[in-house]
């Protein structure tokens, strides 16, 4: 019996409450809905975009980066490792060289997808972004520009249209211009390589000036 009318209490008081919320959403004004979770995710990805709209118009134009051409000129990080500055000339000379081999090739000689374009522009941006912590070289700057523009012009649904032959291929041209650069720099850095021949020569060269200083020592005694 006891049991019972802890029950018949609890009952009383739910229905009690339940009472409250009606005559409370009677009486209230109108109240709005809460946005679903699919519109909140809709307002984010829109201020993400926003955002992202602004801080592309505040990247600072190519021609600003030119004001000094000659590589005398360039200012470097005080205490940066040659060797990093090397591994990203030769990480971005690799994607350039496939960038400007795919523009000849209109963007569609990788399979059915034509986005590796877009796929370069991403990538020149992230080199070209890293690299400029390092160093205040203009050439990173036109790097990451040329990303930006790939990502507009080679974009996938641009490439299915297959009507700008002769706009990729000045791309590809445009291309060419930094990935020359970076490999006139790293070929600078490598040691000339010697045929079998000359490397003889040169061998037999220092060998008979070893033979001559001996034998120079040996009659002086």
């Amino acid at each position: 019996m006891e049991l019972m009318a802890r029950q018949d209490k609890i009952e009383d008081y739910i229905w009690a409450r339940l009472g409250q919320s009606v005559a409370r959403s009677l009486t209230e004004e109108e109240q709005t809905e809460a946005p679903s979770i699919y519109d909140r995710q809709i307002t984010r990805i829109d201020k993400l975009l926003e955002r992202l709209d602004e801080i592309k118009g505040q990247r600072p134009s190519s021609a600003e980066y030119k004001k000094t051409s000659s590589l005398s000129q360039i200012v470097t990080r005080e205490g940066l490792d040659a060797g990093t500055l090397a591994y990203q000339e030769q990480k971005a000379y690799n994607e350039l060289w496939l960038a400007e081999s795919h523009a000849k090739e209109d963007f569609v000689g990788c399979g059915t997808d034509v986005d590796c374009g877009f796929k370069h522009g991403l990538n020149f941006v992230a080199i070209a972004q890293e690299t400029k912590s390092m160093t205040t070289d203009p050439i990173w700057q036109e790097i990451e520009d040329l990303g930006w523009e790939l990502q507009q012009r080679a974009h996938p649904d641009r490439v299915k249209e297959r009507t700008h032959h002769q706009e990729y291929q000045e791309l590809a041209i445009k291309i060419s211009k930094p990935r020359r650069e970076i490999q006139k720099r790293i070929m600078g850095k490598r040691k000339p390589v010697i045929s079998l021949e000359e490397a003889k020569t040169l061998a037999a060269e220092e060998a008979a000036r070893e033979v001559k200083k001996k034998w120079g020592s040996q009659e002086k005694k």
